[in-house]
C-alpha cells in the first residue's frame, strides 16, 4: 500500500505507506543494485552496502508506484563491527548483547518531512521484536536521531568520527527490557 488519498463523501482520508519486508535473496540482482545505489548515493554510508547485504536479516522498503522512495535494514552484523563501533565511541556495555544494528535508513529527498523513516523504524522494530538494538547514526542528523529516541533507543559513549575523518556518529541503544 502507498501513500495516496480516498475522496468519501466530502472527506479525505490520507493512508499511510506500508513497508514491504524482504530478505535480499528475494530480490533480483536490478532490485539489488537499485537498493544498494539509492542507499550509497544518499550519501549516509560508505560504499559497500551490496556486499554486506546478504547478512541482514530483512529489508524494509517503500515505494510509490515502482519507484523506491524509502528504506532501511535490520543488518546482523559481525562481532568485529560491533566491537569496532562500541569501542569508537567509547561504550562500556557488551556490544555482544546486542542481536541487531538498525541502518540503511534512506528515504529520497523528495520525500522527507513525511513520517516515512518513522514507518520504516517501526517495521523493523516490530520485526526484530524485544532484543537490544543498537545503531548509529551522523550526530548532526537531528531527524533521525528524533526518530530513534521516540522509539525508545538512548545515546550512549561519544561521538565519534566516521571514515571520511569529518562526520560525527553517535551510537544509539535500545534495551530489550521494558519501558516502565
Amino acid at each position: 500500500m502507498m501513500s495516496g488519498s480516498i475522496w468519501m463523501s466530502s472527506m479525505t482520508i490520507s493512508i499511510e505507506p506500508t513497508a514491504h519486508v524482504v530478505s535480499w535473496s528475494q530480490l533480483s540482482d536490478a532490485e539489488q543494485d537499485d537498493i544498494a545505489s539509492f542507499i550509497e548515493h544518499a550519501g549516509e554510508v560508505e560504499i559497500g552496502v551490496r556486499e554486506r547485504a546478504a547478512d541482514a536479516k530483512a529489508f524494509f522498503l517503500l515505494k510509490r508506484s515502482s519507484a523506491l522512495i524509502g528504506c532501511a535494514a535490520l543488518k546482523c552484523p559481525p562481532q568485529a563491527r560491533k566491537q569496532n563501533v562500541f569501542a569508537k565511541a567509547k561504550c562500556a556495555l557488551d556490544p555482544t548483547t546486542f542481536t541487531y544494528e538498525l541502518g540503511w535508513i534512506v528515504v529520497a529527498t523528495s520525500e522527507r518531512r513525511k513520517g516515512l523513516s518513522r514507518i520504516l523504524v517501526n517495521s523493523a522494530l516490530e520485526t526484530a521484536g524485544p532484543r537490544p538494538i543498537y545503531a548509529t547514526c551522523r550526530a548532526d542528523n537531528i531527524a533521525m536521531r528524533r526518530v530513534l529516541v521516540d522509539n525508545a533507543f538512548a545515546e550512549h559513549g561519544q561521538s565519534y568520527l566516521g571514515r571520511d575523518g569529518r562526520t560525527k556518529i553517535s551510537l544509539l541503544l535500545r534495551d530489550a527490557s521494558p519501558v516502565t
